[in-house]
């Protein structure tokens, strides 16, 4: 059986991303909780890339999502989204994240 993660984990995952999602603008682009996670689960794992269907550009595909990810998967995403975050300024109130996300403090 998968040692999957928290919901302490999950909680703090997407209040990040949502964070995130308010405070950064990448390549003149904003993006939502949900692209954002794409993003940080493609760089985790890889991507493979597509050419588009239309014919115009490429698709990047992650390799899966986080549902069922370790622990020790989700400790490793934390990090590396601390550290973008650190490179790009975002800034975590912390009693937003307690208010917005209460199973945190379970």
């Amino acid at each position: 059986m998968t040692d999957k993660r928290t919901a302490r984990q999950n909680s703090l995952m997407w209040a990040r991303l949502n964070q995130i999602s308010n405070q950064v603008s990448w390549h003149d682009k904003s993006y939502d909780p949900e692209q954002w996670k794409q993003i940080f689960t493609a760089m985790m794992d890889g991507q493979e890339s597509v050419p588009a269907l239309e014919g115009e550009g490429v698709i990047f595909i992650a390799k899966s999502g986080t549902r069922n990810r370790t622990k020790q998967w989700h400790i490793d995403l934390e990090t590396y989204i601390e550290a973008f975050c650190a490179r790009q300024g975002v800034v975590f109130p912390a009693d937003e994240i307690y208010d917005s996300y209460p199973e945190v403090n379970k």
